[in-house]
């Protein structure tokens, strides 16, 4: 999925998830395997979305930001959703 991300500075920029290094790392500090990882996301959970989205952020370079804790204080303002995944359901990834 891609989804565009407005910073508190007003920039805008787009990320995707389909960068295999973003899953990786969310496993490594969430403990969850992509499949977990999207079936908490499809589910609403916030702190998964949130490090996926600081993950991606900082694998395009957006942020220098060392946790997502500090780029969701100082830099996340909003997130749009712009092209969905057809193979996700809200069952399985």
């Amino acid at each position: 999925m891609k989804y565009e991300i407005t910073t508190k500075q007003g920039t805008n920029y787009i990320v995707s998830d389909e960068n295999i290094e973003i899953w990786i790392e969310l496993e490594e500090f969430l403990g969850l395997t992509y499949n977990e990882a999207v079936l908490k996301m499809n589910k609403g959970s916030m702190k998964v979305i949130n490090e996926m989205l600081f993950i991606a952020s900082k694998l395009g370079g957006h942020t220098e930001l060392k946790t997502s804790k500090a780029w969701r204080t100082h830099e996340y303002e909003t997130v749009e959703v712009l092209e969905e995944d057809p193979k996700v359901t809200p069952e399985a990834p």
